[in-house]
């Protein structure tokens, strides 16, 4: 997966395979609202403070090292002023956990995850005109 930063394209590799789990969404989800980076004071006194989490330092640097490692988040700068940077966008993650999805659990069939989602129920004339529109747009 290809981004642009700062307006260099860089490579992304998740780790295939590796998703969220629960408390490393929430924490992703918190640094997702600074594209540009937080510091580990600044997440820190977000869940210990404001979420009222009682971890200790070494618990989130061990989450924020377990997001680097599977390649969703990123550093910059030295040991004292690094800034946790999201190394994929939250739509980006999306788009993977999606796919991943649809090829783990639907034979990467969309008419088989919609059948699914759906379970039989019946859609609104709206829904369905915005899905067959939709279609046409992606259709090869």
């Amino acid at each position: 997966m290809s981004i642009i930063f700062n307006n260099n394209i860089q490579e992304v590799i998740l780790i295939p395979g590796y998703n969220l789990t629960a408390t490393t969404k929430v924490i992703m989800d918190y640094i997702w609202t600074f594209p540009e980076g937080t510091s580990f004071r600044q997440i820190y006194k977000h869940f210990t403070e404001e979420e009222g989490r009682s971890w200790k330092r070494q618990t989130l640097y061990t989450y924020l090292t377990i997001l680097m490692d599977q390649g969703f988040l990123r550093t910059e700068g030295t040991r004292r002023r690094t800034v946790y940077i999201p190394a994929i966008s939250l739509d980006d993650y999306r788009q993977y956990h999606a796919k991943e999805i649809l090829q783990a659990s639907y034979d990467n069939s969309l008419v088989k995850f919609i059948a699914a989602l759906n379970g039989g129920n019946t859609i609104s004339n709206k829904e369905a005109d915005e899905l067959i529109a939709m279609l046409n747009e992606i259709r090869e």
